[in-house]
């Protein structure tokens, strides 16, 4: 291996990680949310920092109160745009139509706007935010450009029945990274669209088994076998999960850096599905224990708070589950609200240990940095800063959930 190129090493242990997102956890539950933005921010600074391309640690510069800020900018935005256009959207419907239904459709089609920008400025955020060696990652902006593309080449897939989804993946990856930038020195994608049609094969012929053999059946008069689902489905499935490793190592590789250096990336379909079934897996059955622990104990503070729980003991065999439906209604919403948003709180932060930690272990251990003395020469950049943070993108719930 060439001097010049630079292997990516993982630090840190998923056992600091769960300790890590169980206090974070726990204060997100007792503030009902508010602190999620300070516990995104020290998920990415663990996450961030483990990460370490020639052995120097990527660093996550992102603050809490930029994404408090986005999130009630973004917050309003939304309620005026559901609460006025989509109402007036509506009501134009039921006049002009004497029904909602076209209205609505056609108000969620004005979501897909939103969805797009919110994409290309969580991305932007994140890169804005990630720092090495001393010198800023950067993404010009380009929120609104990303969108109407995203239309015009989802579209093309869509009228295609598929088959130009390939372009779709490209130019809207070229579309970002030809705007991204470290320190003084542009990235640029490479490459073509055609290049990913070898991954993207299987997805295709198994997608169009599944809707033309009905189509076929149907007009034979031959319908009502269904086997055949049995392997075109877990077809889409696998294929659709192949195509997204294999486009983005693809992709990866033909990522250039100042014209000079290279990016090689080799994450395998097989460990990432063996990934997230296994950390599903692991999830489901921690889930499985705590969460009835977690209703025995809401019930039992409610009930000692509300002076009304029943003599027996709601932690002994004694405790009639019966006795539950006599408490007071104040006690039973409240523990119900606290038991869905903690389940939900407890799941999204074990998928960060079981799942998300895992793959990006395993993608960055395969990343190689060819031709790397180039990056010596790199000085600081243009700034980019968004003050506003991902506001838009954190109700999208872009960055892979963190």
């Amino acid at each position: 291996m060439a001097d010049d190129t630079l292997e990516t090493a993982v630090k840190g242990a998923r056992i600091d990680l769960l300790g890590l997102v169980l206090k974070t956890g726990s204060l997100m539950v007792v503030t009902f949310g508010l602190y999620s933005f300070w516990a995104r921010t020290r998920l990415r600074r663990w996450l961030w920092s483990s990460v370490r391309p020639g052995g120097m640690p990527l660093e996550y510069t992102g603050q809490p109160l930029e994404k408090l800020i986005g999130f009630f900018v973004a917050a309003v935005l939304l309620v005026f745009y559901v609460g006025l256009v989509m109402m007036l959207i509506l009501f134009a419907s039921l006049n002009l139509t004497g029904d909602t239904t076209p209205g609505f459709i056609a108000a969620l089609a004005l979501i897909l706007p939103l969805y797009f920008i919110a994409q290309y400025r969580g991305r932007r955020y994140l890169v804005n935010h990630t720092s090495w060696r001393g010198l800023a990652f950067s993404m010009e902006p380009g929120a609104f450009g990303y969108m109407w593309r995203a239309f015009l080449y989802y579209g093309l897939a869509i009228v295609t029945l598929g088959l130009l989804l390939p372009l779709a993946t490209f130019r809207l990856r070229k579309f970002m990274v030809d705007r991204t930038w470290f320190g003084d020195q542009p990235f640029f994608q490479s490459g073509g669209f055609t290049m990913l049609y070898a991954a993207y094969l299987p997805f295709l012929v198994f997608g169009l088994a599944t809707i033309g053999l009905p189509a076929a059946a149907s007009f034979n008069g031959t319908g009502g076998n269904l086997g055949w689902l049995f392997i075109t489905v877990p077809g889409v499935v696998f294929g659709w999960i192949y195509y997204r490793v294999a486009s983005f190592r693809m992709l990866m590789s033909e990522t250039l850096y100042s014209g000079g250096t290279e990016l090689e990336i080799h994450p395998r379909t097989g460990k990432i599905i063996k990934i997230h079934l296994l950390g599903n897996l692991i999830i489901f059955l921690i889930l499985s224990i705590l969460v009835p622990i977690l209703v025995a104990m809401l019930f039992a503070i409610f009930g000692a708070l509300g002076a009304s729980l029943p003599s027996q003991d709601i932690l002994t065999e004694e405790f009639s589950l019966g006795a539950l439906f006599n408490l007071p209604e104040w006690i039973i919403l409240a523990s119900t609200i606290l038991i869905y948003f903690s389940f939900f709180v407890l799941r999204a932060q074990f998928k960060h240990v079981f799942v998300t930690f895992p793959m990006l272990r395993h993608a960055a251990e395969t990343l190689l940095v060819h031709d790397a003395s180039v990056i010596a020469a790199t000085r600081r950049g243009a700034d980019h800063h968004m003050a506003d943070a991902d506001g838009l993108a954190g109700f999208f719930d872009f960055g892979g959930g963190i």
